[in-house]
């Protein structure tokens, strides 16, 4: 993240970490020239047997017409008119651009040269640089016109374009981008074309739920929105690290990685734009792919230095060090990283420790260059145990020494957000066995920043989360109030707070907290689906669908609204407008079991013997894949010790014995239910269908309880 800062320096002194290879690499008179102006030698190494497949293997992908290097590198010709530079670039490794050193797990993409691919071309430009025979030339590869990935199943783009300056300051832009999606679809890769490739330095995507940059882009004139601090409720999709920076390829991502893309979502654009000395318009487009089904875990990032402050390099300092290290709780899978820093980063490395000493190299980069940075997938996951430590250790260069410094003589540097103050952060993409470590992960890694930043609001509601997801809910609350005393207007803080009041049957706080966080954001869809919940528990049903039709207004898609103003119906005998609710809700979400399980139950009252059966059957085919039984069991064991007059939590235990087969358990669960709240229809439901399936043979008894 950076901000807008005074171009105190000319854009030759900003990229002179890159002038003399450009100027080398781009053809300029060099003394060595003669070597390519000799006359053609015979030898054992030609062109279009030798050289030929690495050109066309490491280089053509950018250095050919239309692309983003400026000269072509397609023939003979164009190759040996630079041959001499290309032994220099080659040798240097500053071509191909390829940061990363040689580790013990293969990245995707990787375009680093072989020791005998440097030495092949140095030979064949000292022996003559021969062409050979035009029969030996390899096939010339063939690249994708357009979009890399193939078509998408979606693309979106600015709304309008965005006029460059010709000069002045960097610019940091977001755009607010619409989603034009119906249902919620899950994404498995995201190309960005970010139009005039010259100007844009790099670009990110966000995706807001919550409409929050729609205020913020309304509030500045022109285009989209500045800066790179503000994002309103806007975040990277959860596990997923979704950049473009020059000469990286797009991911085509995993079908099990694939994040949740809902109906109402808008994409915020973040481009870094370097004014060009011309003026120039900027029309990015961005190109989602989809997957077919969602996938069965999430993956998470873990941050080692996010938001780090420490920097601040005195001018001179040639190793300055910072570091950072975290513990995991629980065995994860590794999928990627991404390294990032800026001008004067000099050397990077990620590792981990495993729990007997042995350290495993997760990423190396000896000679940091901010031009080239990119994220890198692994070509194959790996598993590190708990109790593995992973660390990293950046090295900066704020001397004269360091070609890439910007500033000569050297200025003091500390941490920022612009191009020109200086950050340090490693991004580890995991995943984790089950749900449970995921939020033992994510509990520890904000507890991780929360040691380094005991003030800041975000980290505190998600740790907040993270022991609400645990079943811990006097410490999400403690962690609620704390991110809600830091940002007074914190409106996810109270709707999660009251999400945690609601689970100790505690609704008139519950309700308290969804009401203010409605007064904070009107058209926050959740918190009025959370209040109607607690208007049910508090028997006022008016309000409770007033609320349900207000959160479907709001999302359309909201297939949970649905099936619970459906079962307010259903209490009400309004059947066909329940059956119309659980039939959208279905529409909406497929795998609904407990819609289609409602639905029966409303066909049975109405008599439709089949119809109910034939629901009852899909809910029961469905339910083996349907939450995490262990996990749900435990929750709800936690929640009646916290408060044992909590009705509903015996019902929900009640549910979860019946589907393990022990119906007596489970009628006496929903006797418990009934005796702590004697108006709580689906307990008494519950209860009917449990003493029905104890009288009746199990082997023909096919329905459920009423979830």
């Amino acid at each position: 993240m950076r901000k807008t800062v005074t171009l105190a320096i000319s854009l030759s002194l900003v990229f002179f970490a890159v002038i003399t290879a450009v100027a080398v690499w781009m053809g300029t008179e060099w003394s060595d020239s003669a070597n390519v102006d000799r006359p053609r030698a015979t030898g054992h190494l030609t062109f279009s047997k030798d050289i030929a497949p690495i050109i066309f293997e490491h280089c053509v992908k950018c250095h050919r017409p239309g692309e983003s290097a400026p000269f072509s590198l397609i023939s003979y010709q164009a190759v040996r008119k630079r041959a001499a530079q290309i032994v220099t670039v080659t040798q240097s490794r500053y071509m191909p651009p390829w940061q990363p050193e040689p580790g013990p797990h293969r990245f995707i993409g990787e375009a680093r040269l072989r020791e005998d691919q440097i030495d092949t071309i140095s030979r064949w430009v000292k022996s003559g640089a021969a062409e050979g025979a035009p029969s030996h030339l390899p096939p010339f590869p063939k690249f994708a016109e357009g979009w890399q990935l193939g078509n998408p199943d979606l693309v979106v783009e600015m709304a309008e374009p965005f006029a460059v300056p010709a000069d002045g300051t960097e610019v940091f832009r977001n755009f607010v981008i619409p989603i034009p999606v119906e249902n919620t679809r899950y994404v498995r890769a995201v190309e960005i074309r970010p139009g005039t490739k010259r100007v844009v330095h790099h670009a990110n995507i966000l995706i807001d739920r919550t409409r929050s940059c729609r205020r913020l882009d309304e509030g500045d004139p022109g285009p989209g929105f500045a800066g790179m601090e503000a994002f309103g409720e806007a975040e990277m999709p959860e596990g997923h690290i979704i950049t473009w920076v020059p000469g990286t390829k797009p991911s085509g991502g995993l079908e099990d990685l694939a994040w949740q893309l809902q109906k109402g979502t808008d994409l915020i654009l973040n481009l870094h734009i370097l004014p060009s000395g011309k003026p120039e318009m900027v029309n990015a487009r961005v190109g989602f792919f989809f997957a077919d089904k969602p996938p069965a875990d999430k993956p998470l990032e873990l941050v080692l230095l996010e938001f780090d402050r420490m920097i601040d390099i005195p001018p001179g300092e040639k190793e300055f060090v910072i570091t950072d290290q975290f513990e995991l709780p629980v065995n994860v899978q590794v999928y990627g990283v991404y390294p990032h820093a800026h001008y004067l980063g000099k050397k990077f490395d990620g590792y981990a420790i495993f729990p007997d000493g042995t350290r495993l190299s997760l990423i190396q980069i000896k000679d940091w260059d901010f031009n080239w940075q990119g994220v890198y997938q692994y070509a194959e996951p790996f598993s590190l145990p708990q109790g593995t430590t992973i660390a990293v250790r950046i090295t900066y260069d704020n001397s004269s020494d360091n070609v890439r410094n910007p500033s000569n003589p050297p200025k003091r540097v500390k941490s920022g957000n612009s191009t020109f103050d200086e950050m340090g952060h490693l991004w580890i993409q995991v995943r984790t066995r089950n749900t449970e470590d995921l939020n033992t992960l994510r509990l520890r890694i904000y507890e991780h920043k929360i040691q380094k930043y005991p003030n800041n609001p975000k980290f505190c509601y998600n740790r907040g989360l993270a022991y609400h997801l645990l079943g811990n809910y006097r410490l999400a609350l403690v962690d609620y109030a704390k991110a809600i005393q830091l940002k007074p207007d914190f409106a996810k803080a109270y709707n999660n707070r009251g999400l945690t009041y609601h689970k100790l049957g505690k609704y008139q706080l519950a309700k308290d907290n969804y009401d203010q966080a409605i007064k904070l954001e009107s058209d926050y869809a959740l918190a009025y689906y959370n209040r109607g919940r607690v208007y049910v528990e508090l028997r006022d049903y008016t309000l409770a669908r007033n609320d349900y039709d207000r959160a479907i207004q709001l999302k359309p898609d909201y297939a949970l609204a649905y099936y619970n103003r459906g079962n307010i119906y259903r209490d009400l005998r309004k059947y066909d407008q329940a059956l119309h609710d659980y039939g959208k809700a279905i529409e909406l979400k497929p795998d609904f079991a407990k819609a289609y399980n409602n639905r029966g139950l409303t066909y049975h009252k109405l008599g439709k013997y089949q119809l109910a059966k034939d629901n009852y059957d899909q809910a029961i085919k469905l339910e083996s894949d349907f939450g995490d039984y262990e996990l749900a069991l435990r929750d709800y064991n936690r929640a009646i010790k916290l408060n044992p007059d909590l009705a509903l939590a015996y019902n929900n235990r009640g549910l979860l014995l019946a589907r393990d087969g022990k119906w007596q358990q489970a009628a006496d669960h929903f006797q418990t239910a009934l005796r702590l709240q004697p108006d709580l229809a689906q307990a008494r439901e519950n209860l009917q269908w449990a003493r029905a399936k104890l009288k009746q043979d199990p082997a023909r008894t096919k329905e459920t309880p009423n979830k």
